[in-house]
Order: structure tokens, then C-alpha cells, then sequence
């Protein structure tokens, strides 16, 4: 058995200090087996551009209001929207703590060329730092949890404050929205970025595989995946939990592998899999199906001296069958997958 144990220190000027510990340890029975483990914390702070120093801090007006709530007057598109855009210097550091514990057999004797790995892993994210949904329209103007992050027919008092010291993009100050004689700002949205929620997610990794060395070569087959026990988010803290799994993301991924090497000739065929899942409050759809790809890879390793030495010749086909990632009743019109479609590439790599 061995542990090993680590710590890291680290200070910043403006977000403050940070002590993350990771611990580990990997312990073999028996020589076929080892039993794994490991628990540490993580920090990430915000980078320059995010924070509220940053050169694209600013308030930007657009001419119309497309991202209005529910109700909302059709006459109400063609007022003001005033978003506060760029960095915050209000942000925290997104952190983690994660922790796992698995294992690995490789079995000697009738099984000899089996392995099979399992791993069981927890993360609980918090603060991430993102944008809150504004273009999602009348469904965030209606969400209590952003209730903070807009402010709808603000006055002119508290659209100045808001945007006191940030320069003013498309209009000649804050003030001239109230002054000039036409329609006021709909709404002031902060489009900043924030420390939204959090995000805790348990699982199972698996990856279990076979090598069979026979006359014509050395066969392999592999299967490996992840299936998500649990994932809850919040949009913002204080938040209601969500169960994710339950309306916005597969519950498991498989990715199946089956080759053949045989001298300078390798074949494989890679197969990836996503489930689908259910979705609710999407026009016309209740599920997103799932998603197959089929990818093929071969190489050759070309014989010979002088420039043709340490040589190979590549060819990779992407979506076997080209097939469309799943429809889905959006912006973008897929979801849980994406594809370029039907792809061949070819290669010749060199080693020197």
C-alpha cells in the first residue's frame, strides 16, 4: 500500500488565499488487484477577463427589447434594453471537491489479457462562473431565482447607478434614454458574469477489455462507459435543486472498441453511444432519442528504409452511416450529440 499526500497554497491579490489538500492511496492485495482511492479540493480563480477591471466592462444599449416576460406588450420591443456587459469585480472563485475510490484487476493465468477497471466518483462544483439565461426570455423574467440579475422599466435614478463609471455603447449617455423624448428602457439586465450555482454529480466509470493474440494476429475489444447515479444543479444559489437527469442530460455514455493488429496493418471500429432522455416544457417534444456513431480507423506502417522507415499511412471515416444527431425543438435543433457528418480523412504520419 502506498498514500500519498499533497497541498497547495495560493495568493491572490484580489480574490484572496486558498489552501486545497489532495490525498491518495493505492493498495494491492494480491498482485492482480489494486484497490484505489483519492480526496482533494480545487480552486479556480477568475481570470482577467472576468473580473470587473477588464477592458470590455460596459454598458450596452440595444435600440429594441427582444428578451422580454411573459405578457409583455408587442410595443415593448421597440423600447431600450440596457444589459451590463464584461467582467464583475464582485466574483468569487469557482470551487470543487471531488473524491473517488475504485479498482483494477488484470488477472494472470486462463484470463490472462483481461482487465477490467471500476470507479465510483463524486464532484460537488459551486460558484461556476457563467451568464444567467436572460435570452431565454419570458421563462427568466419568470424564475424568482434570477429575480436579481434584472430589473424591469427601470428608472432613470437606478439605471444610472447601476452603470455609474462604465462606458455607454449605442447611446450617447444613460441619461439620454430619458431625456430625448422617446420610449424609456424596457429592462436593465446584468449580462455580467456572476457566481451562479452549483452542480453535484455521482457516478460509476467503468472500462472492461480483452486482448486474444491468435494466428492471424492480435484481436482486442473493449467496452467502457459512464452511468451518472445522480446530477442536481442549481441556477443560482438558494435556488431550487434540480434532478438534471430527469430533463436535460443522458444518464449513460458507452463507447465500444473492437480491433485487429496483424504486422504493420491496424483496423479498429469504435462505436459511441449516448441514452436518450426525457424533456419537459419543450414545444411538440417529450424525449430527445439517443445516439449512435460508428468511427473507423486503419493504419499502415510502410516496410522499407530511408525516408519510407518509421512511415504510416492513416485513414480515419467519422459517422460511419452519417447519421443526424437527435432533433430537438431549439435555437440549435439538436441535441445530445453533434456531428460534421460522413468524414474521411487521410493520413501519412513520419517519425524522425
Amino acid at each position: 500500500i502506498d498514500v500519498n499526500a499533497s497541498m497547495r497554497m495560493d495568493v491572490y491579490s484580489d480574490v484572496g488565499d486558498t489552501i486545497n489538500p489532495k490525498v491518495g492511496f493505492n493498495w494491492r492485495p494480491v498482485s492482480e488487484l489494486r484497490i484505489r482511492g483519492n480526496w482533494g479540493t480545487s480552486f479556480h480563480a477568475p481570470s482577467l477577463s472576468d473580473l470587473g477591471s477588464s477592458v470590455d466592462t460596459r454598458a450596452q444599449v440595444l435600440g429594441v427589447s427582444p428578451f422580454r416576460a411573459g405578457g409583455s406588450p408587442a410595443s415593448d420591443l421597440f423600447r431600450p434594453t440596457i444589459l451590463l456587459a464584461g467582467g464583475n469585480p464582485n466574483l468569487k472563485p469557482e470551487e470543487a471537491t471531488t473524491w473517488s475510490f475504485g479498482a483494477d484487476w488484470n488477472p494472470v493465468g486462463a484470463l490472462d489479457g483481461l482487465r477490467v477497471n471500476l470507479t465510483y466518483f463524486n464532484v460537488e462544483f459551486t460558484d461556476a462562473i457563467g451568464l444567467a439565461p436572460f435570452f431565454n426570455g419570458a421563462s427568466y423574467f419568470a424564475n424568482p431565482s434570477y429575480a436579481s440579475f434584472f430589473t424591469l422599466n427601470p428608472t432613470q435614478a437606478q439605471a444610472e447607478a447601476a452603470t455609474a463609471g462604465q462606458r455607454v455603447e449605442n447611446a450617447p449617455s444613460i441619461t439620454s434614454l430619458y431625456t430625448g423624448g422617446g420610449a424609456t428602457p424596457y429592462a436593465l439586465i446584468d449580462a455580467r458574469r456572476n457566481n451562479l450555482g452549483s452542480l453535484k454529480v455521482d457516478g460509476i466509470d467503468f472500462d472492461i477489455g480483452y486482448d486474444w493474440t491468435l494466428p492471424l494476429g492480435t484481436v482486442s475489444a473493449g467496452l467502457a462507459g459512464t452511468y451518472t447515479l445522480n446530477r442536481d444543479s442549481q441556477a443560482v444559489p438558494g435556488a431550487p435543486t434540480v434532478n438534471e437527469l430527469d430533463n436535460s442530460t443522458s444518464r449513460y455514455s458507452l463507447v465500444g472498441t473492437l480491433g485487429w493488429r496483424s504486422g504493420p496493418v491496424t483496423v479498429d471500429a469504435i462505436v459511441n453511444h449516448r441514452a436518450g432522455y426525457d424533456v419537459t416544457g419543450v414545444v411538440g417534444q417529450s424525449e430527445v432519442d439517443a445516439y449512435t456513431l460508428v468511427n473507423l480507423f486503419a493504419r499502415y506502417e510502410l516496410p522499407g528504409e530511408g525516408w519510407m522507415q518509421n512511415t504510416a499511412l492513416t485513414l480515419n471515416v467519422d459517422n460511419v452511416f452519417d447519421e443526424d444527431p437527435p432533433y430537438f425543438n431549439s435555437a440549435t435543433g439538436y441535441e445530445n450529440g453533434a456531428t460534421l457528418g460522413h468524414v474521411f480523412s487521410i493520413g501519412v504520419r513520419k517519425a524522425f
